[in-house]
């Protein structure tokens, strides 16, 4: 179970769910997100940052978001490419021998 939000969390919270923020573009919206729930930039980004150690939010690693993209578009083409599905056919075809 998840730590419970503070009040600040939980409204930056709700703003970061309302608006789909992707990972990577947290820092791009927290003046926005300060200006919606009327606090400071820093209150706001001290919330954000609860956020994430909580588990609520990305992990703050771009390297860790990269490779998470990078294994979901191998993983769509391996589910869906024709001639790697074909590929992986022969190859476990082999390795069954």
């Amino acid at each position: 179970m998840k730590e419970p939000l503070t009040p600040d969390e939980d409204a930056v919270f709700l703003e970061f769910t309302r608006r789909d923020v992707k990972p990577g573009e947290e820092a791009k919206v927290i003046d926005q997100i300060a200006e919606s729930c009327n606090m400071s930039y820093q209150r706001t980004r001290k919330a954000a940052q609860g956020l994430f150690k909580k588990g609520y939010l990305y992990a703050e690693n771009e390297k860790e978001h990269e490779d998470v993209r990078t294994r979901e578009i191998l993983r769509d083409l391996l589910l869906h490419d024709r001639e790697i599905k074909e590929l992986l056919k022969k190859v476990l075809v082999e390795e069954r021998k």
